[in-house]
């Protein structure tokens, strides 16, 4: 198990970011411009992209991977945040 360096300054936001990304298409590449489409436009709100690439949900070019798919689907939310949470 490798550790990350991600982090965030605040999880003010994290459910509501969690639920619109999950109620917001897949976008070809999760950008700082994808976050402040969705209403996020804090400079704190972009650490969530490292965090979400930590957690395997996006590759190294910042495109949704097969894990950010499984959480798009709200019954398996939960597990895939779980499992993926104990492996960083």
């Amino acid at each position: 198990m490798a550790l990350t360096n991600a982090y965030l300054q605040t999880t003010k936001n994290l459910h509501s970011i969690i639920n619109s990304v999950i109620s917001a298409k897949a976008p070809e590449r999760f950008t700082n411009k994808f976050l402040e489409d969705l209403g996020f436009k804090s400079s704190n709100d972009r650490l969530y992209i490292g965090l979400f690439k930590a957690l395997g949900l996006l590759d190294e070019n910042n495109s949704p991977t097969s894990r950010y798919h499984q959480l798009l689907d709200q019954a398996e939310m939960g597990k895939v945040l779980a499992v993926h949470l104990l492996r960083c």
